[in-house]
């Protein structure tokens, strides 16, 4: 019989659920100031928990009602299915609520990584649920920015190549994107582009891609704006 693409979500989405119930250990109050609001599903938090922590730290108390939703964290054994527990914890690392919008240079980060563009393999469900977050607001045109960013001959490789230094998407902003297309500058767009890798890659981090990913949002900042070569305070 021929599967829907809505039968196969509906396949993928019971087992997933299945293995989550398999994996529930039980519930947390964290809340010491207001008190835990534990039935309103916006006051809960989905946690993933290392197993060696779990055994030595936590501890768990039967709940004499059943309104707190069960919480997901990693077995105390490697898992039996490895694709089911890779969605299971990306689901809960990637969760955000509807009041709760990722930040723009997450998105396109996911983005590029789910669709296979970054290394790994594409994750088609995975970057769905990153389009569907993007479309959230129907009054935002940031998915049609993003949608005719990705067609570009060149501008998405070279910022490909950015992505390795996570600070420099903190204060990223998808509108940007529609601008830099409608300038037609792409050579003058592109340099720039590589010179910003450039200097970080070779002058700041002295050619060790490896360290690219610990420069954070905070070093950025303190950064910018600095001409060491011709100021001292800098």
């Amino acid at each position: 019989m021929y599967l829907t693409r809505q039968d196969q979500v509906e396949s993928k989405e019971k087992a997933l659920e299945a293995y989550r119930k398999g994996r529930f250990h039980g519930s947390a109050r964290i809340l010491e100031l207001q008190g835990c609001l534990r039935i309103s599903l916006q006051y809960h938090v989905p946690v993933l928990i290392d197993a060696a922590d779990w055994d030595r730290r936590i501890k768990i108390h039967d709940s004499p009602n059943k309104l707190l939703p069960e919480l997901a964290m990693a077995p105390n054994q490697p898992p039996t299915e490895p694709s089911l527990h890779a969605h299971l914890v990306r689901s809960l690392q990637e969760h955000f609520s509807n009041e709760r919008q990722p930040p723009d240079g997450l998105i396109y980060q996911r983005l590029r990584l789910y669709e296979g563009k970054l290394g790994p393999p594409p994750d088609k469900d995975a970057a769905a649920a990153w389009w569907a977050i993007l479309r959230h607001n129907p009054k935002s045109k940031k998915y049609r920015y993003v949608a005719a960013f990705f067609k570009h001959d060149n501008l998405p490789q070279t910022f490909n190549a950015l992505l390795l230094i996570p600070g420099l998407w903190a204060s990223m902003y998808l509108g940007v994107l529609h601008t830099m297309l409608a300038l037609h500058c792409d050579e003058a767009i592109l340099f720039y582009l590589e010179r910003i890798r450039s200097i970080w890659i070779n002058q700041i981090l002295g050619g060790e891609d490896t360290l690219a990913s610990t420069v954070n949002a905070y070093t950025v900042r303190v950064m910018e704006s600095r001409v060491p070569k011709v100021s001292e305070q800098d």
